[in-house]
């Protein structure tokens, strides 16, 4: 689509420009019926991006903490900024200085800027404050529960399940689902070095540190999470999110980098310090498409990261709205004289044609205004996304000046 990047160019994710062609008689080109409009290239975005990290706190993570709170600004951030892709990070973890324990986190973490706006110097740990991209949810993540608090912070205040830390003032009284998007895709990046055993609202999560148990808790665990909102986390026939795992599994072979998920659960253990394979985390990530790395690794955790944001940017989806180009000069947005059309990358043109909202979109598609009475985008029916998502060097142009082409006869 227009805006879109391609192997041959084309706008990068992000792009707010437009093409304005102009031709046919006194300068507007001509539909054949004696009218006459003006077309302009409707700039295509891309879906925004959740990407939640819940990183485990517990003793044995010292090491992994350091790297993570380092990597996390220096490449991880890096990357996702300069992707030009509308990102949010959102850091579940208890919020402190690395080696200073708070409560019951013997290894709390603090990310500075450039990602974070807090400086990490406050010696009681209370004076976190987010940024436009970063937000962290403090919640004491251990051993065992990463999935626990992701469920359970999701809806309530942070520093929620440990004493409240004196002079502290909740950021997200109603939970981290307040950082989250509906719109936006989400990425989960869990890091801990155990396997999952805890209880979330009458239901346990435990792997066993087998194949077998694995399999169950993810089950358990992805019916849990969508149960919490289809809206943000989407449903069992269409997940709106993937789980990646750094977890004690075994290195893949030297050179493989991170186990995909076609490849089979790993009963191994990597290096002196892991707890355990992470068998319900590994099993997630294979059921979501994910990717599973080593938890001892810390050395290589800026590879780690690099990985997962580059694997974000690629697979970033464009969305099927587009905004609604300027008018030519002197001319006002006249809602019943705009016309879409789509021309594939091999050249062929097609005019999409209108209905009246989403829920007339049924199998033969269209597009439709977001709003009817003051319109700002046009959106594709999802049968019609559907049809001119895969083509990447295609195009949409908002057409100006003729009646609206409508699938009402």
């Amino acid at each position: 689509m227009a805006g879109a990047a391609s192997a041959s160019g084309g706008a990068a994710p992000g792009d707010s420009g437009a093409n304005v062609n102009l031709g046919g008689a006194n300068g507007l080109p001509s539909t054949g019926n004696g009218c006459a409009y003006m077309e302009q290239a409707a700039v295509s975005t891309y879906r925004p991006i959740d990407v939640i990290f819940a990183i485990d706190n517990s003793p044995s993570m010292d090491d992994e903490i350091a790297e993570v709170q380092a990597r996390l600004n220096r490449d991880f951030a890096q990357i996702m900024a300069d992707s030009g892709l509308d990102y949010r990070v959102i850091l579940i973890s208890r919020y402190g200085q690395v080696g200073v324990p708070v409560g019951v986190s013997k290894n709390p973490i603090c990310i500075s800027a450039p990602l974070g706006k807090t400086d990490c110097t406050d010696p009681m740990a209370t004076r976190l404050e987010n940024g436009e991209r970063f937000f962290q949810f403090s919640a004491a993540v251990g051993s065992h529960d990463a999935w626990c608090v992701l469920l359970g912070g999701f809806s309530q205040p942070d520093e929620f399940g440990d004493v409240a830390r004196p002079g502290w003032t909740p950021l997200a009284a109603h939970g981290y689902e307040e950082y989250l998007r509906k719109d936006a895709f989400k990425v989960f990046v869990v890091v801990t070095d155990d396997d999952a055993s805890c209880e979330f609202r009458g239901t346990t999560f435990s792997d066993g540190i087998t194949v077998s148990g694995g399999e169950k808790a993810a089950v358990d665990f992805d019916t849990a999470l969508l149960a919490l909102s289809p809206e943000q986390f989407g449903t069992a026939s269409k997940r709106n999110y993937v789980f990646h795992s750094i977890v004690g599994l075994a290195e893949n072979a030297s050179g493989q980098g991170a186990w995909t998920a076609d490849a089979p659960m790993q009963m191994g253990r990597c290096a002196a310090g892991s707890e355990g394979p992470g068998t319900g985390y590994q099993a997630l990530s294979r059921l979501t498409g994910g990717l599973r790395y080593p938890s001892c690794d810390s050395q290589d955790f800026d590879a780690i990261f690099n990985t997962i944001a580059d694997g974000i940017v690629a697979g970033a989806e464009l969305n099927c709205a587009w905004a609604i180009p300027e008018p030519p000069a002197g001319e006002r947005l006249d809602p019943k004289r705009v016309n879409v059309r789509y021309t594939s990358g091999r050249g062929k043109s097609e005019e999409i044609l209108n209905v009246p909202d989403a829920r007339s979109c049924g199998y033969s598609g269209g597009w439709y205004y977001d709003d009817p009475q003051r319109p700002s985008e046009v959106r594709a029916c999802p049968s019609t996304c559907n049809h001119i998502k895969p083509d990447s060097l295609g195009r949409v142009d908002v057409l100006f000046g003729c009646e609206t082409l409508t699938s009402i006869r």
